[in-house]
């Protein structure tokens, strides 16, 4: 039990610095650390969108693990907490998502120099 307990004091300090990442692109629009997927991003837009998604994956997922720790204390534990953290994580997965796609069609555009841009 105790070991599970500190997994989940791990996984709380993780989100945090996720939470702080997402913070940071949100306010600045750049990203701190360009891992994966999100070093193609490359309008402010859509950086500060996928900043958004983060803090909506990581501010449920604290709530969750708080309440987990609730339950094996054997308090009750909230039962809405299941369906926010769901909500959260399909709300970070439609703005992701949307910040690829807002970021795609950017890089679509006609440029005004080009011939034949409106």
């Amino acid at each position: 039990m105790l070991s599970f307990q500190v997994f989940l004091y791990v996984l709380n300090v993780v989100a945090g610095f996720v939470l702080g990442l997402g913070l940071y692109s949100l306010i600045t629009g750049r990203i701190l650390l360009k891992l994966g997927r999100p070093k193609q991003l490359s309008t402010p837009g859509a950086i500060r969108l996928f900043g958004l998604s983060i803090l909506l994956f990581c501010l449920p997922y604290i709530w969750f693990s708080r309440e987990l720790d609730h339950a094996l204390h054997d308090q009750p534990a909230s039962p809405f907490v299941g369906l926010i953290l769901l909500a959260g994580i399909i709300a970070s997965g439609c703005l992701q998502w949307w910040a690829f796609r807002v970021d795609r069609r950017r890089g679509q555009l006609p440029s005004p120099s080009q011939p034949g841009a409106a």
